[in-house]
């Protein structure tokens, strides 16, 4: 893959498909092995086999979703994602900003800016090592 802005770009709607399609072997093929998640209250997990843990933890919730893209931007070094999170739990459903960053080759950090009360995902997939700043 390339390190341009369409590189990263692809990288980051492979990873949007993967999530969609509940891939988590897609998905663990785009992480980087510094990789890290960061939720929409900034609770963050970080490390290649925690942050495949919590995306396997997240396929299995007991709700539906999609991630709607409306638009992709390269900003160096982000790309933004804005778009929207449809749920069948309301707390997911929401208009939402993502911030993703690439090394030219797998993605190494995902986070969400939803608006109003965010879910807090980090805390709920994996309590036992997320964090907060």
């Amino acid at each position: 893959m390339s390190t341009s802005k369409a590189g990263q770009i692809r990288i980051v709607r492979d990873f949007i498909a993967a999530l969609n399609a509940r891939d988590l072997a897609a998905v663990a093929r785009l992480y980087a092995p510094e990789c890290k998640l960061v939720d929409s209250q900034g609770g963050w997990v970080s490390g290649y086999e925690n942050c495949v843990e919590a995306s396997r933890r997240f396929f299995e919730m007991p709700f539906e979703y999609d991630l709607e893209i409306d638009s992709i931007t390269a900003r160096a070094p982000d790309i933004l994602v804005r778009g929207t999170m449809h749920s069948n739990n309301a707390t997911l459903a929401n208009d939402t900003l993502w911030q993703a960053r690439t090394d030219g080759k797998k993605l190494t950090e995902w986070a969400s800016f939803a608006r109003g009360k965010a879910y807090p995902v980090a805390r709920v997939l994996m309590p036992e090592i997320s964090r907060y700043d």
